[in-house]
């Protein structure tokens, strides 16, 4: 019996201000696939505005897709 593994993508984050925030949400949103928010040792739902505005302006945080396609990825990366 061969399990499958689920792949996750990471990407840096550091928002300077609410709207890049907001900006991140919307674009969190395009992708079919789970994405969380880590701050530390806090894991937001990353589609949730209310989740990443509760982190505040000014944070370092980590973007993790639960995705192997590298185009949703592209899709958090991509500027509006």
């Amino acid at each position: 019996m061969r399990t499958r593994r689920n792949a996750m993508q990471y990407l840096e984050i550091y928002f300077k201000n609410m709207e890049e925030m907001v900006d991140f949400v919307r674009r969190a949103n395009t992708v079919e696939a789970d994405v969380d928010l880590q701050f530390g040792h806090i894991l937001v739902d990353a589609k949730s505005i209310q989740g990443v505005l509760a982190m505040g302006c000014g944070c370092h945080a980590k973007a993790v897709v639960h995705s192997q396609d590298p185009e949703d990825l592209e899709r958090l990366k991509a500027k509006a």
